[in-house]
């Protein structure tokens, strides 16, 4: 058992977590997942991606406690007026991974609990990989023998010399260029490009691809997803921010509407939940989005959103598979808040007492 487990199962003995949940009540709990884990071992991406077994013990959890889960829509508007039950939770989901249709939507269908999916439209219409993510996951899963050998290594050395290129940081700096890389090629030599990197890594994407590990839903799988239940909202079109210059976000944002709407069949005026993608946002972009009809704009930001939060930047719980029941019980109760504003007062004392 870690420091930190360890630790809160004291807090919880002692009956701390439910007298921050009572005193938290009134404020909102919003869930953020991403995809499920479709590879082999071992997982890649932590936060992006989770076991099917630990969603499922998730939810199944989440069914069974206290914890009352509403519909994103219902759930904002019931922050604005005051009405939220006490410690309510509402459930995201990122991106549109072909993974939360075939392994979230069932669990969701058969515990009944509402959920919304912020879909980025791009590789839903044009179909295929998401290739910058592939790119991530074929230099920080390739072994460090091999990636040491490679023509990017070599790269490597004459941009970052002594940054070793098996290390994390040198495995993020190989994987940032070539993805940068490949996404300025045109598109219909972008997949040659990734083919070509997989080769020089001894990596067979064949199964990747055949299994979709890193595939969004297309269109028909986007109405299928909506059919069943999931509440679809806005994500832009291409996952992109661009250097949060308000124009250019409003275009995503319009761009992403029209596109969900042509697919899903139903008024755009139905888009009117927001989520940043990478959660990049900033004040400058605030009144954009919310000329663009936007009610609520989530972050990445870790906490729980009260009635006075900024509805442009509502914060979320970013749910993990290395996350242990009993820490994302200490999230949804807000002993997770408290201890991490503890921490930061610390060291802010500390600072000024430094200084």
């Amino acid at each position: 058992m870690s420091k930190t487990t360890a630790a809160l199962a004291v807090l919880k003995s002692a009956g701390v977590f439910g007298l921050v949940s009572r005193a938290m009540r009134s404020k909102l709990r919003i869930l953020c997942y991403h995809g499920l884990w479709l590879g082999d071992s071992p997982q890649y991406g932590d936060c992006l991606y989770m076991q099917s077994q630990r969603f499922e013990q998730r939810m199944e959890w989440l069914a069974r406690s206290a914890f009352p889960v509403l519909p994103l829509d219902e759930a904002i508007r019931r922050l604005d007026d005051g009405s939220l039950p006490d410690n309510a939770v509402t459930i995201t989901i990122d991106d549109g991974w072909f993974s939360t249709l075939k392994g979230m939507v069932p669990v969701l269908e058969r515990l009944g609990l509402p959920a919304t999916l912020y879909a980025t439209t791009y590789y839903s219409v044009r179909g295929g990989p998401v290739l910058n993510v592939l790119v991530d996951y074929l230099i920080t899963q390739a072994p460090a023998e091999v990636l040491g050998r490679s023509a990017y290594a070599r790269e490597l050395a004459g941009t970052h010399p002594g940054l070793a290129p098996s290390s994390p940081a040198g495995r993020n700096a190989i994987g940032g260029r070539l993805a940068a890389t490949v996404d300025a090629l045109p598109g219909s030599q972008r997949m040659d490009a990734v083919r070509e990197i997989a080769s020089a890594l001894g990596k067979d994407i064949a199964p990747i691809l055949e299994g979709r590990w890193f595939d969004l839903m297309s269109e028909d799988e986007l109405r299928e997803a909506h059919d069943r239940g999931l509440d679809i909202q806005l994500h832009t079109h291409t996952h992109r921010m661009h250097g949060l210059v308000p124009e250019k976000v409003a275009s995503e944002i319009e761009v992403n509407r029209r596109e969900l709407a042509r697919i899903l069949g139903i008024d755009p005026s139905s888009f009117r939940h927001f989520c940043y993608p990478s959660g990049v946002h900033s004040r400058a972009v605030f009144d954009a989005v919310r000329h663009c009809g936007i009610r609520s704009a989530t972050t990445t930001e870790s906490g729980l959103a009260a009635a006075a939060d900024e509805r442009m930047s509502l914060s979320r719980i970013l749910d993990c598979q290395s996350m242990t029941t009993l820490e994302f019980e200490a999230r949804l109760t807000g002993v997770w808040d408290m201890i991490a504003g503890a921490r930061k007062r610390m060291r802010s004392s500390e600072e000024v007492y430094a200084g």
